[in-house]
C-alpha cells in the first residue's frame, strides 16, 4: 500500500529527550465500504435543504411583521432561479413556492434585511 494513502495516524514519542526512531500507531481508520440503498430498512430520511411543513398562523404574522417595518413584499418569476432577494426596503419572492419553501424564504430574505449574514452552502462545482 501506498504509505500517502495510508489511513493510520502515527506520532514520535520522545524517550529522554529524543525522538525514538520507530513511531507508536495511535489509531487506525478504516474506509467506509460500499452499501447498496436496497439493503437498508427503516423510513426514509427527510430531504435536506428543502423546507417541509404547514407554516399555518405563522406566515400571516411574518408577513404583518414585514409591512410593520416599512419592508415592501413583491413577487417575481424574473428572479429565478434564486427563490428570493432583498435590498434596501425591498424584498422579491419568487411566486407559486410551497408554503414551507414560502415561509422559510421570508425568513431567510428578512434576515438579510435586518443585517444577519448567512451563508448558504453549496455543493461541490456549483460554485
Amino acid at each position: 500500500m501506498d504509505p500517502s494513502l495510508d489511513p493510520t495516524f502515527y506520532v514520535r514519542r520522545k524517550e529522554s529527550g529524543e525522538e525514538s526512531e520507530a513511531p507508536q500507531r495511535i489509531a487506525h481508520l478504516r474506509l467506509p465500504r460500499r452499501v447498496c440503498l436496497r439493503q437498508t430498512e427503516g423510513a426514509p430520511l427527510p430531504t435536506f435543504g428543502v423546507a417541509q411543513g404547514e407554516p399555518g398562523e405563522y406566515f400571516s404574522r411574518l408577513e404583518q411583521l414585514v409591512q410593520e417595518q416599512g419592508i415592501s413584499l413583491e413577487y417575481s418569476a424574473e428572479i429565478a432561479p434564486a427563490k428570493g432577494m432583498s435590498y434596501g426596503t425591498k424584498m422579491i419572492l419568487l411566486p407559486g413556492m410551497a408554503p414551507a419553501e414560502h415561509y422559510s424564504t421570508l425568513v431567510h430574505e428578512l434576515a438579510h434585511l435586518y443585517g444577519a449574514e448567512i451563508y448558504v452552502a453549496l455543493a461541490p462545482g456549483n460554485a
